[in-house]
């Protein structure tokens, strides 16, 4: 099979099916949902010689190393650069004859959660002679599979129809760019390197590096250029600090700090709230006061953001990073120190007071407000929707995505419900641990008329001065 991943995603890929050969007599009335005999991926069955790839990042991704559930070298492939919806990197297993194939399934880099790497979705390809390429379409047509949306899950995708041959590939869509997490081992020998944060002598330096894949418009590397001169104005204890750029020759790249517990969605996903008379399990907890403390920090970050005339366009918790403690500790559910990232979305206001959607690019309609939607609008006012859905995420301790009992087709019906503005729309619900107070400032940030919202600095003042007191 050859697999074509997203960029810096790593494939651990197997695949679930029957064999045959073409001399065997085939009879085809059996039931494929009873077609589970692992083809050998993950027992090794299947030689590292019959595994092979367009190309590796290091030694410790190659293609050898994209078995599903295993953890030899790095656990995964990674391609030695970015992936496009138009580009060649795979991985490829050669079957040696031809098989049925009924199932694939693929994981992410997880390494004791050190990993951050996954596939969201592929293309297949499959081949019968070695040379005859045909790309795999559903029933419906459809060509791209699903994959996955978190590093540890393995997420298994039957094939219907199933597809019959000897070799096939696994194609990934990629989209902007890429982006690394690496490390400047002595940050200190950077003299004219300015760093947001005290680093120890002799330890090295978290960072994140964005590429610009090598193929972009022009209207990217526009937008690429704008965000480092976006972020090189940025100084603020609660946004992400540019640290460094390479725009003399392509690839054109930015270097910005990077927190050493990731984002906010994983770190509050695995914890539980902390309950007042205590710790009562091993699972690691979170108290009220340092989730309204890091909401307060969010907010702060926002009404920096604001007072520029900037939009960030894609608040969410995903897009918030971690730090070290700044309060007890973990287990009393000490606070930690928050910090807003991703503006890769980012734009001026004094170009305008809103922006409007070119070509309908992929958008995340369950963070947006319905003028964002259905009219392509992008405001502060909607960057404050966009804060009442990140709080309501959480004090829901991240543990359903925003209208989870909905399709996307339905979010979309629900922004029009908004616009109709007849008592048919519907609002995110008051999570249990939510006191009123708190809930009704959720409501008054999804306020149809944008202009009734509250300020940022209004959010702020109230979390750190009203919120703390409604527990």
């Amino acid at each position: 099979m050859a697999t074509q991943m997203l960029p810096l995603l790593p494939a651990l890929l197997t695949v679930l099916l029957v064999s045959w050969t073409a001399a065997q007599d085939v009879d085809w009335h059996f039931d494929t949902a009873k077609c589970r005999y692992a083809l050998g991926m993950e027992d090794g069955t299947i030689p590292d010689s019959d595994i092979t790839a367009s190309s590796a990042w290091s030694d410790s991704t190659e293609a050898k190393h994209g078995r599903l559930s295993t953890g030899e070298g790095d656990g995964a492939w990674c391609p030695a650069g970015p992936v496009f919806p138009s580009g060649s990197e795979y991985l490829q297993v050669d079957l040696r004859k031809l098989h049925f194939l009924s199932l694939v399934g693929t994981q992410g880099r997880h390494a004791d959660g050190l990993g951050r790497e996954f596939a969201r979705s592929y293309r297949l390809r499959y081949s019968r002679d070695g040379r005859h390429w045909i790309t795999w379409k559903d029933r419906w047509g459809q060509e791209v599979v699903s994959g996955n949306e978190n590093t540890y899950d393995v997420v298994l995708k039957d094939l219907g129809p199933p597809i019959i041959a000897r070799m096939v590939q696994k194609l990934g869509e990629g989209q902007f760019g890429e982006v690394h997490l690496c490390e400047i081992e002595n940050p200190q020998d950077l003299a004219n390197l300015e760093f947001p944060f005290n680093v120890r002598k002799g330890r090295p330096l978290l960072v994140a590096v964005k590429i610009l894949r090598p193929d972009a418009s022009k209207n990217a590397r526009n937008d690429f250029l704008k965000e480092v001169k976006i972020l090189s104005r940025l100084k603020d204890p609660n946004i992400i600090r540019l640290l460094g750029v390479c725009v003399s020759s392509d690839p054109l790249c930015m270097v910005t700090e990077y927190m050493e517990s990731g984002d906010l969605n994983q770190y509050l996903s695995h914890r539980v709230l902390l309950d007042k008379t205590g710790p009562s399990h091993n699972t690691p907890t979170i108290s009220y006061p340092a989730l309204i403390s890091m909401a307060s920090q969010i907010a702060s970050g926002m009404k920096f953001l604001s007072s520029l005339n900037f939009v960030h366009r894609d608040l969410a918790t995903r897009n918030c990073l971690v730090g070290g403690e700044r309060g007890e500790g973990e287990d009393r559910g000490g606070e930690r120190q928050i910090k807003i990232a991703d503006f890769g979305m980012s734009r001026n206001l004094y170009a305008g007071d809103y922006y409007r959607i070119q070509g309908r690019a992929v958008l995340p309609i369950r963070w947006m407000a319905w003028e964002c939607i259905l009219m392509g609008k992008f405001t502060t006012a909607s960057d404050v929707w966009a804060f009442g859905v990140t709080l309501w995420e959480m004090l829901s301790v991240c543990q359903e995505q925003p209208y989870s009992h909905m399709t996307d087709e339905q979010v979309i019906d629900n922004a029009g419900e908004f616009f109709r503005d007849q008592g048919r729309q519907v609002y995110l619900s008051r999570p249990a641990v939510c006191p009123q107070g708190l809930y009704e400032l959720m409501l008054s940030c999804w306020n149809r008329d944008c202009k009734l919202r509250p300020s940022f600095a209004y959010i702020h003042s109230f979390l750190t001065e009203d919120a703390m007191n409604m527990v």
